[in-house]
């Protein structure tokens, strides 16, 4: 499920990780998706440099001129450049393709960020299970430029290809090689390659520099950075052999409960990092997919669906060298609170989260308006003291009670809350690589103090025609937030937390945010 698109006159903040860290960043913003298909080809840089066609026209009136060209790939097939010129002062976006190894663009005069995207075909019959995979040139993050326009200017600019190696690496698990697995190289557009029958793959024209290499496994936390800094460079990737699944029961009648939601963090034995949180989701039969994670302590939350009522619960356990660990987890009946808006008309609200004074979330419902609209009657709430928040997608208000801790009926007063929308519409990262994905897994206060904020999952921006030849990025809604400080924690495509802090002040009709992340 992704939330709406949004796209305003809302208050822009920038917060690059880098500049934090007191590295120098440039403006580049992130390269969009490619507006056609696109496919893999063969490419050698054995090609001498090629000059610029002569000008076809000048610019238009009032207009700019870029002319951008990609001057060292030999192309074997039918190919294509892609142009992308994105105005730093305002965000929009023009782009263009032209078959060949260079481009035209006419912008108006300003301050420019410029990429070029290449494209070549591929031929039919190409095989779907392969060992060995080359990174071709439109896989690579060709750096980015940036310009300065003036009308009636005319600039060149060349791109090239950078320094590249291979990865050659192999898959383990119990000192034996494993074939069949899936394996991908997190580049621009991740690649994906299937281990042999001796367990190895291998990744060719990969850009100097650290790369990702994962198994895609389901529920296999294995990945590695690799740093490809010469012609060749070696990688082991070792599967675990032992893991978890949850059963999600009901404590009444012992049945399983489905679309229960289960988040856990996973702490390695060998290691003091803690994996972001993951969620599961079980079936039919209250059964989650077994994770193999190896050894180590296991912390989850497991919650209802929110429609029966069942109260959350949170616990730990250890995850032994071997085997399948099977953990049962049972589900009671929560509280039911009657909740009072204070003469206000009770709209519909379909979201109720409680958090625990310890900053722990718990999903309740479901979520009824009283008979007289003049409050909410609410089930599945802990007994335990903590603050009830109560929303619905696309909503700017919020009612938030205080509860105390108790048992039985529950009755407090609600305030409303004016919260305003926290937006992304552009993630991008010091190397100037970017993202149109981001993931939000949690708010903090500025006193410490945890803010809900629902089912984590990652959400999707893209592309908007702004008209004039000019492209826009859409944003994402990540969350509501009342007026104050916050700092949010995201994770990248590194599976990093960037830590971004935040002011939202309730004059303002949204918050939208360019990421910049280490």
């Amino acid at each position: 499920m992704f939330l709406p698109w949004f796209w305003g006159t809302g208050q822009e903040q920038e917060f690059s990780m880098a500049k934090a860290a007191g590295k120098e960043v440039g403006q580049e913003l992130p390269s969009a998706p490619s507006l056609g298909p696109l496919q893999r080809g063969d490419f050698s840089t054995a090609s001498p440099k090629t000059a610029f066609p002569p000008p076809s026209a000048p610019p238009k009136k009032g207009f700019a001129r870029l002319r951008l060209h990609y001057e060292n790939g030999a192309l074997q097939r039918r190919h294509w450049v892609h142009g992308q010129a994105v105005e730093l002062q305002e965000g929009w976006m023009y782009r263009y393709r032209e078959e060949g190894t260079s481009v035209e663009l006419d912008v108006e005069p300003g301050r420019y960020s410029v990429q070029l995207e290449l494209e070549e075909d591929w031929p039919h019959g190409k095989p779907l299970f392969e060992s060995t995979l080359a990174l071709h040139y439109e896989d690579q993050d060709l750096p980015a430029q940036n310009v300065v326009l003036r009308a009636g200017q005319t600039v060149d600019l060349r791109f090239s290809a950078p320094q590249s190696g291979t990865i050659d690496g192999v898959v383990m698990r119990d000192g034996l090689p494993v074939s069949g697995e899936k394996v991908q190289l997190m580049a621009k557009r991740p690649l994906l390659v299937y281990s042999d029958e001796q367990g190895r793959f291998r990744f060719q024209n990969v850009p100097h520099g650290m790369q990702v290499v994962r198994c895609l496994s389901p529920w296999t936390f294995v990945r590695k950075n690799v740093l490809v800094d010469a012609a060749e460079v070696s990688v082991e990737l070792d599967l675990p052999s032992s893991g978890f699944r949850f059963f999600v029961r009901n404590q009444q009648d012992g049945k399983g409960v489905s679309g229960a939601n289960v988040k856990f963090w996973f702490h390695p034995s060998d290691s003091a990092e803690t994996k972001p949180p993951q969620l599961l989701v079980t079936n039919s039969q209250g059964q989650t997919s077994k994770v193999m994670t190896g050894p180590g302590q296991i912390e989850y939350v497991v919650q209802g669906s929110g429609r029966l009522g069942l109260v959350g619960v949170q616990g730990s356990f250890a995850v032994e060298s071997d085997g399948i660990r099977e953990q049962e987890v049972f589900l009671e009946q929560g509280q039911e609170v009657v909740l009072y808006t204070g003469g206000i008309t009770a709209t519909r609200m379909t979201q109720a989260l409680f958090l625990r004074a310890d900053g722990v979330e718990f999903r309740c419902g479901p979520v009824q308006r009283l008979d007289d609209d003049d409050g909410y009657r609410v089930w599945g709430v802990p007994a335990d003291a903590g603050r009830l928040y109560l929303s619905r997608l696309r909503s700017r208000k919020m009612w938030v009670a205080e509860l105390p801790a108790g048992f039985g009926l529950r009755e407090a007063n609600l305030s409303l809350a004016k919260v305003v929308p926290v937006e992304v519409y552009s993630v991008r990262y010091a190397s100037g690589a970017a993202d149109t994905k981001v993931a939000l897994l949690k708010v903090e206060q500025s006193d410490g103090q945890g803010f809900p904020i629902g089912t984590i999952y990652a959400k999707s921006f893209g592309i908007r025609r702004l008209g004039n030849g000019r492209l826009g990025l859409r944003s994402a809604e990540l969350v509501v937030l009342p007026a104050g400080s916050y700092v949010l924690y995201f994770l990248d495509r590194n599976w990093k937390l960037q830590k971004v802090p935040v002011e939202v002040d309730a004059d303002m009709r949204s918050l939208q945010l360019n990421l910049v992340f280490q």
